[in-house]
């Protein structure tokens, strides 16, 4: 289970650490590894809680715009298929945006399995 720590809480934390006789019996008392102890100490040494504050939002700006990212090139790269089948096809093909893929949509599929419906027709 990953605890979340709040700035002000891990910036206590090194502040007794800084303090105390022996890291271990720190980082019993507040659950945590060695390793985390010293991780925070080396990313947060010499900031103020301001500046760590501001540096853990944008750790998580960059999570969500690294997700957006993401988000924006499968949507890219579908209406590339799509527009890929389209100028294979000599009659317009139709894409269901919510597919998963281009592959998946009914119309594509029906097209591969030869019934894809003529123009004026049904």
């Amino acid at each position: 289970m990953t605890r979340q720590f709040s700035v002000e809480q891990i910036m206590a934390i090194l502040h007794e650490g800084r303090g105390a006789a022996s890291i271990r019996d720190v980082v019993r008392k507040y659950g945590i590894s060695e390793q985390t102890f010293y991780r925070w100490r080396k990313k947060y040494q010499d900031m103020s809680e301001v500046q760590a504050e501001r540096l853990r939002v944008l750790e998580k700006e960059v999570i969500a715009l690294r997700r957006r990212l993401q988000k924006v090139q499968q949507d890219n790269l579908l209406l590339k298929q799509a527009l890929q089948i389209r100028a294979a096809s000599p009659e317009p093909v139709a894409v269901n945006p919510d597919a998963a893929s281009v592959a998946d949509s009914p119309l594509y599929i029906e097209q591969l399995n030869g019934k894809a419906r003529k123009p004026g027709v049904g």
